[in-house]
């Protein structure tokens, strides 16, 4: 019998890892007699470009709109009604106004014509583009490393710097959306939904699998966390729920191997935008949102159940000390599964990325 080789071992692992990854139960709603409607704002992080196929429903193809975008999974788990008219390299203005200029010409409605008093939860996921992180970060991507190519951080990095002067401009922005979203949907919950962990946590780079040099992936991170508190803060001002996908995607950062990774780097494998969430950061944000959306509707329900009842409405509760809605259990026993169906295909491709790596490795 031939002796496995170690790159065979990783290989066969890595095929194991993206087969277990991906075979997870489909979605399937669960019963509601009345749906309530459910309306999806956002950005490309929201949308899920090029994580096929896309959701021509509400917006047009080259919005890059997931029909396995965390919204659209949520949604199904849940019953609701989704109205989801979230777009690629949408800005805060694009709420207000029509989306111009998409990579097919076409134009996305503004995206707050979705909103009304009938709406009963809106769902909110923007700022980046106003930021500009992503063009910033793909601006420090460095192919041929050091010492040909010199770091990106500028000289002036700290808290006063230009991308932390973006982030502090673009935080009254969103608090307005927030207030105006208030306005237009007098009825509805409003979920703030923050980006997911695309760099390292720790701020370790792995150049040249993810091509920025090492001495600037700090500096990315910083900002990037940055961006996040500035979201975090202005929910909280603003009093609406914040739903953290950052923290449970931890360590799936674009650093990591195929069906490890939740947001794609330069290795877009399963299939996205580069730079942005693949089907795994999809699904796993859906089980975040499904669980923060869940709490809502479970208070909805205990409130419909107490007025209809002459019962003490204080009997029988027993709140946990320092624990929101947004913090409960990703996958509680209530919540059908959201994650990817199985697709072997994905198997293959992270194989080919490995025989790929390797041959580069030996070449190197």
């Amino acid at each position: 019998m031939t002796a496995v080789t170690s790159s065979g071992r990783f290989l066969l692992l890595l095929a194991i890892v993206a087969v277990s990854t991906v075979a997870a139960v489909a979605p399937t709603a669960s019963a509601r007699e009345d749906p309530l409607t459910y309306v999806s704002l956002g950005d490309s992080y929201i949308s899920g470009p090029l994580v096929l196929p896309h959701d021509r429903t509400h917006v047009p193809e080259d919005c890059g709109q997931s029909v396995r975008n965390h919204p659209h999974l949520a949604a199904a788990a849940l019953g609701l009604d989704l109205v989801d008219v979230s777009c690629g390299s949408a800005k805060i203005e694009d709420l207000y106004a029509p989306q111009t200029g998409l990579p097919a010409g076409g134009t996305n409605a503004a995206q707050f014509d979705a909103l009304g008093p009938d709406v009963d939860i809106v769902s909110l996921g923007i700022s980046g583009n106003d930021v500009g992180f992503v063009g910033f970060a793909l601006d420090c991507v460095r192919l041929v490393g050091p010492p040909s190519e010199e770091p990106c951080t500028p000289d002036d990095a700290g808290p006063e710097d230009e991308m932390s002067r973006d982030i502090a401009a673009t935080a009254p922005l969103l608090a307005q959306a927030i207030r105006d979203i208030r306005r237009l949907a007098p009825n509805a919950e409003i979920f703030f939904i923050n980006y997911p962990t695309a760099l390292p946590d720790d701020g370790v780079g792995c150049w040249p699998y993810l091509p920025i040099l090492d001495e600037d992936m700090p500096y990315l991170v910083e900002k990037y966390k940055e961006m996040n508190a500035m979201v975090a803060s202005v929910a909280a001002a603003e009093g609406v729920t914040l739903v953290d996908i950052y923290t449970p995607s931890i360590g799936h950062d674009a650093c990591q191997i195929p069906a490890i990774a939740w947001v794609n780097g330069m290795v877009v494998v399963p299939p996205s935008y580069p730079a942005h969430p693949n089907e795994f950061g999809l699904a796993a944000s859906g089980d975040v949102l499904a669980a923060a959306l869940s709490a809502h509707l479970d208070s909805l329900d205990e409130t419909d159940a107490t007025e209809g009842s002459s019962a003490d409405p204080t009997e029988g509760a027993t709140p946990t000390p320092g624990v929101e809605p947004a913090a409960a259990s990703a996958t509680p026993a209530s919540l059908p599964a959201t994650g990817p169906s199985f697709r072997p295909e994905w198997a293959l491709m992270v194989l080919f990325v490995g025989l790929w790596l390797r041959r580069r490795l030996r070449a190197g």
